[in-house]
């Protein structure tokens, strides 16, 4: 599996409120222990990404198969077959050229340094000049699509690579979620291109603030001024233990 980006994508809710929570997870190093229920959902997302490569295979041809995620082993059962199938019909009704598991570059954007900004987006759907980024949530947490933050980043970096590998203007990108355990289907949010534009604008300003916070630490100078503490940043922060 792809390895997260210190700038991740999953994470910018997190870092977008906090910048300083960059530099304390850079100085400690720190990182979340997979729980079963984490490692339940990557195995789903496994399943589905199968599927979706070869459309011939049904996600009840997987049922019975056994998922090695890091020190679980996660059995795909009916009711699992269930939540992946939702995902999957979801994706399989989109118009456009599909791409699954995509590997989204958005260092650019955000004024990074080299390999520091990109994530991999669970599905990417090319439709004439409006891109579809999907990303499947089997927890039960609700997330919503509108100016979602780790979609943004994801379809930015997918806009980048299209205009400047490609030369093709893309004017609209819809950010799709589907988590079915919690709508039982899948939910979405447009944004033309000045509106994408304006939320990886305010995730720029975040991400340099980051940049600055790291440089701090490194330094040895105080990080304060880049914390800011909530209920958002902070419940899945992999730092907590070393925050002041």
């Amino acid at each position: 599996m792809t390895a997260h980006s210190l700038f991740s994508a999953s994470a910018s809710e997190r870092w977008a409120r906090c910048p300083g929570s960059l530099a304390l997870a850079y100085g400690t190093g720190s990182a979340s222990a997979t729980s079963y229920a984490a490692a339940e959902g990557t195995a789903c997302h496994e399943a589905g990404e199968l599927c979706l490569r070869d459309d011939s295979l049904q996600v009840s041809d997987l049922i019975g198969t056994v998922f090695q995620v890091e020190d679980f082993r996660i059995p795909f059962t009916d009711e699992l077959a269930d939540l992946v199938q939702t995902y999957v019909e979801y994706v399989r009704g989109l118009s456009g050229t599909r791409l699954v598991e995509v590997r989204c570059d958005y260092t650019a954007a955000l004024g990074l340094p080299l390999g520091q900004g990109f994530g991999t987006s669970d599905s990417v759907l090319l439709d004439g000049s409006t891109v579809h980024v999907v990303d499947a949530k089997f927890g039960r947490k609700y997330v919503a699509p509108e100016a979602n933050t780790q979609l943004a980043l994801y379809a930015i970096g997918v806009v980048a690579s299209i205009e400047s590998m490609l030369g093709e203007q893309v004017d609209k990108v819809v950010l799709h979620i589907v988590q079915p355990r919690v709508t039982g289907k899948g939910t979405y949010a447009e944004l033309d291109r000045a509106g994408l534009d304006a939320i990886v604008a305010k995730l720029k300003a975040a991400a340099q603030q980051g940049l600055a916070a790291i440089e701090a630490y490194i330094a040895s100078k105080p990080i304060l001024p880049f914390l800011h503490p909530g209920p958002t940043q902070c419940q899945w922060c992999p730092a907590r233990a070393a925050c002041p």
